[in-house]
């Protein structure tokens, strides 16, 4: 028994794009004839590390607030590799060291832990 042959799709008339989530954007091309647009994935790299240190900052403050995790834990936590990293972080993003933080903020309840 023969297969029939499909005819293959047509040739795109552009380069494969990534459309932003906002409303009313015009597609960007994302891949160039030699691959991936380097300026392009520099922007979305460099808008992850944001994110990510954003959401570092915001969990290691929650985390802090608990009494019972180190800092060495709560680094572990967060994904650094060493405490001395998250130390440094951390006092990038409020100005303060995880004991420093500890202090300032002693008897803050983190929303998680709160009780009814």
């Amino acid at each position: 028994m023969a297969f029939a042959s499909r005819p293959s799709p047509p040739a795109p008339s552009r380069p494969w794009s990534c459309a932003s989530p906002c409303a009313g954007s015009t597609p960007r091309p994302f891949l160039g004839p030699r691959g991936i647009d380097p300026a392009l994935l520099a922007d979305d790299e460099a808008r992850i590390r944001d994110l990510l240190g954003e959401t570092q900052s915001d969990v290691a403050g929650r985390l802090l607030l608990d009494p019972t995790l180190s800092v060495a834990e709560i680094a572990a936590l967060l994904g650094f590799s060493e405490v001395a990293a998250f130390h440094r972080s951390l006092k990038r993003w409020t100005g303060f060291t995880p004991k420093q933080y500890r202090v300032e903020r002693r008897g803050a309840v983190p929303s998680g832990l709160a009780s009814p």
